[in-house]
């Protein structure tokens, strides 16, 4: 199918020709404007910029609250880099502490979706339940 779109995309775009009889030409104003966009775009590049602008995060949160994914993977491989050399009773103290607030925001997530369920089972009564057999699996809730 898509051999065949491609084919009649490109015998339409033969036959009609759009835009062949278009002979427009850049005013000089518009020249000199883009010139001028193209100077203040070629000001910050290479990898220095690109590091300091686009990957290190301002902030221990600004990631997170921007919704940066970038700067987010680079804290998060920084912050575990920073944890891998602390002192092994130390790690694994904040090993722990990570993983009691995974705990707690999954704790946070489970309860959120069967509020979901629980609203959604309320307002629209399942089909299921009036012929006394459940098929969905067994919920945590």
């Amino acid at each position: 199918m898509t051999v065949i779109a491609l084919t009649l995309g490109l015998l339409a775009g033969n036959i009609i020709r759009p835009g062949s009889g278009f002979e427009g030409q850049p005013t000089a104003e518009g020249q000199a404007d883009a010139k001028e966009s193209i100077g203040e775009a070629g000001g910050d590049q290479g990898l220095v910029s690109f590091i300091t602008d686009n990957l290190l995060p301002d902030s221990f949160l600004g990631p997170f609250v921007e919704n940066e994914i970038l700067r987010a993977l680079v804290l998060a491989i920084l912050t575990a880099a920073a944890v891998s050399f602390l002192a092994d009773d130390l790690r694994k103290r904040v090993v722990g502490g990570f993983e009691l607030a995974g705990r707690i925001v999954f704790g946070i997530i489970r309860l959120i979706m069967c509020s979901r369920r629980w609203a959604r089972s309320a307002a629209w009564p399942s089909p299921s339940r009036s012929s006394g057999r459940s098929r969905t699996p067994a919920s945590p809730c």
